[in-house]
């Protein structure tokens, strides 16, 4: 090693001799004279040269060891584990399947033998019933006591079977799952689950006082704060949230010691606010407005319901409001449960209500209820018995919505306390049938169902043909395009799960048009196994990869992911590789039959690592938008200053993340709507805090024009 010379100004240019490891020593290096004077309290911490080289040598091979050895030996070892601990569980599971089967059958047979002796009774068989060897088994299953024991037997399975679940949960709430700042960054994360979403709070001592972060595809969102580990503060929780950040509906207010208190108010993506009301020691009281959605595949509707809590639960008279159309819906509470008349609002996009009485008290619908339709009126329904039960005939309405189009199916058929029996019909809104089947409390023999696309103005149905055994899929299922008797996919299913030769088919429905993906390979046990390719109906061959024996996806893949819009589709492809059903290494992004025009790297572990150029498109009429996400990733967390360039290069949209992925600081984010006639772009001008909008912010058009 070379020694530089001394920077005292007494013993200028004397060549450095010595090292202090000392821990409070200000001075770390030295020559002889330098350490006579400053370091005589400490000496024995003291080292040559070549002590100090030999030490940083060593230091340098442990940590190449542990750089090299420590994390992949405890990975392997974990993976080894988890894959002993899934199979156990998928063990655990066949089990339980097997006997839920075992079960279910000796009280299927039990209900034939019942069906056989009413069927006698109302044929001229009834003498050969009478004789029949079975009806001593009969009897006996008529006795109270043996009704009472068989309905006391399957809710204690079902319980048994619950405590199974309830096992294998307490074991994986045992695993503690390390976020990636606390792997990658020594930040202390503690991560749960609340409702669909997770959430995280960064400790800062041993008082449990920290930020609560919602995580959303590796960034922190900051929404409030803990303090001696409940809730304090100002709160923004999330009801609804999409990754795009174009729908949201987000609940904030003050905990006090973990109680929420005083005014909390419903905010949407645009920070309106859209309703609220009153706490009082965390109990909802007088009047409230809360929000309700109703997602489809191409949008979303809010309605508003309107009424009173008392001490929290809900009393007296409650309305349904949707947009200019006013009250839609509504009826009265009791003591939290609603009775009376009501008309309840269903489905998608609220067009569809039901409309009946509920029993006084415990909220149980009986008597005739009534199906319709906000535009058309009445379509059908059916009545409930007085303990809640559907009886008799009954048409039952399933609903598919569009932009411009929609497509109603009717299924009609009877119900025996709560069951659906014998012919069961699917129809169109003409009453026209397309599909159907037989039902004994579950589906049998023959059928044909019905899978639906909907687009903006066009539709697709997919016929289904198979056989049910006791609510099962069995055998062989083909799979139709309507109005073509040409087979277009389909395979073996066994008990319900596909094996052997499949092929699975993909439908997307644009504005006048649809595309068709067709999937073809090999099922286990509902994996997919072996080599799998991708097709689309005109074009031939344009992805697909190998499925390992568990089913994941390993080696080289093609991916393809398809873009909808108005009048045109956009096909982009992902080629990149796969390990254990994780990506790795290099992953580009391109058109079909197009130029790169993205990609980034993965680590060993699936987790975007280095410089990302990610791509982002909205396809307008007959035209898309293409943006460019360009920035770093460390560990799959965005850090540092990223852009968003359009299809010129030009920079539309710019901020800074911080290490732990929030934004920071000042941002211009761009947000893009497919529009009727093309792809809208909006910038929202402000400052984040932790990945929380504050202050002033400004929305403008691509020309710098403010509209808010």
């Amino acid at each position: 090693m070379y020694a530089p010379k001394c920077k005292e100004k007494n013993h200028f240019e004397r060549e450095i001799t010595l090292f202090c490891l000392h821990p409070r020593c200000q001075k770390k290096w030295g020559c002889q004279k330098c350490f006579s004077q400053y370091h005589k309290s400490h000496i024995e911490c003291c080292i040559s040269v070549s002590e100090f080289e030999d030490q940083v040598v060593l230091a340098k091979k442990k940590i190449r060891e542990i750089v090299e050895m420590k994390f992949s030996d405890a990975i392997i070892q974990l993976d080894e584990a988890s894959e002993l601990l899934v199979k156990k569980i998928k063990d655990v599971i066949n089990s339980v399947q097997r006997a839920s089967e075992i079960i279910q059958d000796q009280i299927f047979k039990e209900l034939e033998l019942f069906d056989y002796l009413i069927d006698g009774f109302q044929s001229l068989s009834f003498t050969t019933s009478l004789e029949n060897e079975y009806l001593d088994r009969v009897i006996q299953l008529m006795m109270p006591d043996k009704l009472q024991q068989m309905a006391d037997y399957k809710p204690s399975q079902i319980f048994q079977l619950l405590q199974y679940s309830n096992q294998v949960l307490d074991q994986a709430n045992k695993f503690t799952i390390y976020p990636l700042d606390e792997i990658a960054l020594g930040i202390k994360l503690k991560e749960f689950q609340e409702g669909q979403y997770t959430l995280a709070v960064k400790e800062y001592n041993q008082n449990n006082i920290g930020i609560c972060y919602l995580l959303t595809e590796g960034r922190l969102n900051k929404i409030g704060q803990y303090d001696n580990g409940v809730r304090s503060g100002m709160w923004s929780e999330v009801l609804y949230y999409n990754n795009n950040r174009d729908f949201s509906i987000t609940f904030r207010g003050q905990y006090q010691q973990g109680v929420r208190v005083n005014k909390w108010f419903y905010y949407d993506q645009d920070q309106s606010v859209i309703g609220g009301g009153q706490f009082q020691e965390g109990l909802k009281i007088g009047l409230w407005i809360e929000p309700e959605v109703f997602l489809g595949k191409w949008g979303k509707i809010v309605v508003i319901n309107k009424g009173e809590y008392v001490n929290g639960v809900k009393h007296g008279e409650w309305t349904t409001i949707y947009g200019n159309r006013g009250q839609v819906g509504g009826g009265m509470y009791l003591q939290g449960q609603k009775h009376g008349y009501w008309t309840e609002v269903e489905g998608y996009a609220g067009f569809w209500c039901s409309i009946g009485i509920l029993n006084q008290g415990n909220g149980i619908k009986v008597g005739m209820w009534l199906i319709s339709d906000l535009n058309a009126g009445q379509i059908d329904g059916g009545n409930y018995s007085q303990i809640g039960l559907k009886e008799g005939l009954w048409t039952e309405v399933e609903v598919h919505v569009g932009v411009e189009c929609s497509i109603i199916l009717l299924h009609l058929g009877d119900y025996k306390y709560g069951l659906k029996q014998g012919n069961w019909k699917v129809l169109d809104i003409c009453r026209n049938q397309i599909g159907g089947g037989q039902c004994k409390g579950y589906k049998k023999g023959t059928w044909l169902e019905i899978e639906v696309c909907v687009g903006w103005r066009c539709s697709q149905i997919l016929l289904h043909q198979g056989e049910y055994k006791k609510g099962q899929r069995v055998g062989v299922w083909n799979i139709y395009k309507e109005g073509c008797d040409t087979i277009l996919g389909g395979g073996n299913y066994i008990q319900d799960q596909k094996d052997g030769k499949w092929t699975d088919i993909q439908i997307f429905c644009g504005y006048y048009s649809t595309k068709t993906l067709i999937l073809t390979g090999d099922y286990s046990v509902d994996r997919r196994i072996g080599k799998w390719v991708i097709s689309e109906q005109q074009e031939g061959v344009i992805g697909g990869g190998m499925y390992s024996r568990y089913g994941e996806k390993q080696s080289d893949w093609i991916e393809v992911d398809m873009q909808v819009g108005w009048r045109c589709f956009v096909i982009l492809i992902s080629e990149g590789e796969y390990n254990n059903g994780k990506r790795s290494g290099l992953s580009i992004t391109k058109l079909y039959k197009g130029n790169q025009l993205g990609g980034g790297c993965y680590n060993k572990y699936g987790f975007k690592e280095g410089g990302w150029k990610e791509v982002e498109v909205h396809v307008g009429v007959g035209k898309y938008l293409t943006l460019f996400h360009i920035g770093e990733y460390r560990g799959g967390v965005r850090t540092g200053k990223w852009v968003v360039q359009n299809e010129q290069r030009e920079i539309v949209s710019s901020g800074f993340y911080t290490k732990s992925g929030s934004k920071d600081g000042e941002w211009v984010e761009i947000q893009a709507h497919d529009g009727i006639e093309d792809t809208i772009t909006l910038l929202h001008q402000g400052e984040q805090n932790h990945g929380v909008r504050v202050g002033r912010w400004n929305i403008q058009k691509p020309n710098k024009e403010q509209i808010g």
